[in-house]
């Protein structure tokens, strides 16, 4: 029987990975930037419900596994 092989790909190249580093510059930002945060809490919930609907289908449309090495 054979194995199916899932090619790896460079973290770097994730999609996934790159809308989790551009929120965290996101949350940073609003830190900084007080018209920034005042945005942020005041659409908490909507960024909230989007983060979490960007991120399945990321996850349903990814193929190939991240190499940490």
């Amino acid at each position: 029987m054979s194995e199916i092989v899932v090619p790896e790909k460079p973290w770097y190249l994730s999609k996934t990975v790159l809308v989790q580093v551009l929120g965290g510059l996101g949350l940073i930002a609003g830190v900084f930037m007080p018209s920034v945060g005042v945005f942020i809490k005041t659409y908490f919930a909507e960024i909230g419900g989007g983060w979490v609907f960007l991120n399945t289908i990321l996850r349903l449309i990814t193929k190939d596994k991240i190499s940490i090495g």
